[in-house]
């Protein structure tokens, strides 16, 4: 993950180009993590809603429509990541990787999610599993299940990116514990014992209804008499069609048997399953692509490295991490990114903060169902849900997947000529995670934000939290701290003491002042 400091958002505009009567945008994006690409309407109103652009072009030569109004611009970053910047750098003693474009991105108008992380693995020279520099990269990729017009688009952009990061873990679990199970089959029949068999099929289908098959029709017509007197009449619709498919079924096994000279059956099965222990996974950088009304794709490029497992292990209190240079504090960095770059930004993220320490940053998202100050404070509790969650997987989760493929068919050929060709083909995959109860003391939002989707003009509420072992350490001496002064047990508390009196104040000894060894003595009485 990125490690460079200082660096703010920025969005320039780079392209802007009339296509049926839509202005098509792309935008750099500079420390997000994230490619975004994106269709501006060509409205005034709906374009002022795309809050990602910095400066915007002139309408292209022979537009009917001019360019809107630029929105004000964002600060220039304070550092800007380069090529040139180092790719690793030594923190404390523990060396941390990804500095050189971690949060940079260069949006595409036209390209899928999953073929921008490709050329984008190409452009770093990486490629998918183990890398000499010791990375492991896998690449995810989901479908939004809504598009930018539903109400429930920022929640879809979150499932759609939880799907990509699934997508990419199972690829990791499956280069850890594949089992494979195969199985393939091919029959083929003709004389007797293709007509025996197809005999029998056509007197199982046209058979006269046993007594179960009467009872339940029996059931079934007293129901329908009920409902029609009622005013319902689907069911005699319903039991038409069953009808209709039952003699249809009958036709087939009448034909089959009459006219069947032979058949090819041909089956080939394959199951992929792996259920392995990941942990340590981040998003390095994601590529998201929306348009209007489309319902686009979200694709992560995720990594493991020895320091991000290092991490992990520290949090889980197995081993200890050096300190480090100071950096900047993570409250501050994120406010510094924005709410236009944290809105593209999922996932956990390693830094190092102020005190030298390299800590977890997690990002959650929220979207609120209104507009009230309560609603809103619903979605900033949901934000923080989500990025605890976040937190958790990359602690350690307990992959599970398993994918079967079955490609079969049946071809029959019958004794005037005609063949009939039949699929059975299916494809069934599952994936599931699971993480038990962890303790995690210590977690702090340290930022939240708001901002409008410039698609979907809806509200998304973001938080930020960081989770450190130094905080964690802190967080169990002011538990123990609680826990010794037993206040939720209850109990006489103060009522058995009483006041004690103070002693009254002791008067000081007088002391004579001294003076020097001559004097006179008492004058006697009166003589």
């Amino acid at each position: 993950m990125s490690f460079f400091e200082g660096v703010t958002g920025e969005i320039k505009k780079t392209a802007a180009t009339k296509i049926a009567g839509a202005v098509v945008g792309t935008a750099t994006l500079v420390a997000t993590g994230a490619t975004v690409s994106y269709f501006a309407k060509s409205s005034p109103t709906t374009t002022e809603n795309v809050a990602l652009t910095a400066s915007q072009d002139p309408a292209p030569a022979g537009s009917q429509n001019p360019a809107p109004a630029p929105p004000p611009k964002l600060p220039a970053p304070a550092v800007a990541a380069s090529a040139t910047t180092p790719q690793s750098a030594v923190v404390g003693g523990v060396t941390v990787e990804y500095q050189a474009d971690y949060g940079s991105a260069t949006a595409s108008d036209s390209k899928d999610a999953s073929d921008q992380a490709q050329e984008f693995l190409a452009s770093k020279g990486w490629v998918e599993g183990k890398n000499p520099n010791g990375m492991f990269v896998v690449i995810g990729k989901a479908s939004l299940p809504c598009g930018s017009d539903s109400g429930k688009f920022d929640e879809c952009r979150r499932q759609a990116f939880s799907q990509a990061m699934f997508s990419a873990k199972r690829s990791l679990a499956n280069y850890l514990a594949l089992e494979i199970s195969a199985s393939m089959s091919s029959t083929y029949r003709e004389g007797d014992v293709l007509k025996q068999l197809t005999q029998s099929r056509a007197q199982q289908t046209s058979a006269p209804r046993g007594l179960t098959q009467k009872v339940a029709l029996l059931a079934n017509s007293f129901i329908d008499e009920e409902l029609k007197s009622r005013g319902v009449n689907f069911g005699e619709e319903q039991s038409a069609q069953a009808e209709a498919e039952r003699k249809r079924a009958a036709d087939l096994a009448r034909k089959d048997a009459e006219q069947l000279i032979s058949s090819s059956e041909f089956k080939s099965a394959v199951n992929v399953a792996a259920m392995t222990d990941v942990s340590a996974v981040q998003a390095y950088r994601t590529f998201e692509y929306i348009a209007p009304g489309a319902k686009g794709s979200i694709g992560v490029v995720a990594i493991y490295s020895e320091k991000s497992g290092q991490l992990q292990q520290a949090l889980l209190g197995l081993v200890d991490l050096p300190a480090g240079a100071p950096k900047e504090a993570i409250g501050k960095w994120a406010a510094a990114q924005g709410a236009s770059t944290l809105l593209y930004t999922f996932g956990v993220q390693p830094r190092v903060d102020e005190k030298g320490e390299l800590v977890l940053v997690a990002f959650g998202q929220g979207s609120p169902i209104g507009n009230s100050e309560r609603q809103l404070d619903a979605a900033e509790q949901k934000a923080g849900i989500d990025a605890q969650r976040a937190a958790r997987f990359f602690l350690g989760e307990l992959v599970a997947s398993e994918q079967q493929q079955v490609e079969a068919s049946t071809l029959k050929d019958f004794s005037d000529n005609s063949s009939t060709y039949q699929s059975q083909s299916s494809y069934e995959e599952l994936m599931k995670a699971t993480a038990d109860k962890l303790s995690l003391p210590g977690g702090n939002r340290v930022y939240r934000w708001n901002l409008r989707h410039p698609l979907s003009d809806k509200t998304t509420v973001g938080a930020v939290y960081v989770f450190s072992v130094s905080e964690a350490l802190n967080a169990n001496k002011l538990r123990d701290q609680f826990k010794a002064a037993g206040g939720a047990a209850g109990g006489k508390g103060i009522s058995t003491k009483r006041p004690v009196d103070p002693a009254p104040p002791s008067k000081p000894e007088q002391k004579r002042p001294l003076t020097g060894g001559s004097g006179t003595g008492t004058e006697g009485d009166e003589p």
